[in-house]
């Protein structure tokens, strides 16, 4: 993870946006002692803004988990060659 100051982010602004986007990495931007910021893609953000609703809709969170758990077992279904016939 990347950290730099204020002064040097925003004078290589561009840079380090296309820096955090590439390697998917947020990077740590030091204004003060208590005042730094994080950027972060969208896609990482997106993702952490998804676990987040997860974790706080558990019921949610479990239908999802027996959606998953019903296509797997789907996906993994092996044909005996009568029921394949009946497939055409």
């Amino acid at each position: 993870m990347q950290v730099t100051t204020y002064s040097k982010f925003r004078a290589r602004l561009k840079s380090y946006m296309d820096d955090c986007v590439s390697r998917n990495e947020p990077i740590i931007i030091n204004r003060n002692e208590d005042d730094s910021v994080v950027l972060v893609p969208l896609k990482k953000f997106n993702g952490m803004d998804e676990t987040e609703f997860l974790k706080l809709n558990s019921d949610y969170a479990v239908h999802v988990l027996k959606i998953f758990k019903r296509m797997k077992l789907k996906s993994q279904k092996i044909l005996d060659p009568a029921s394949f016939k009946k497939l055409k």
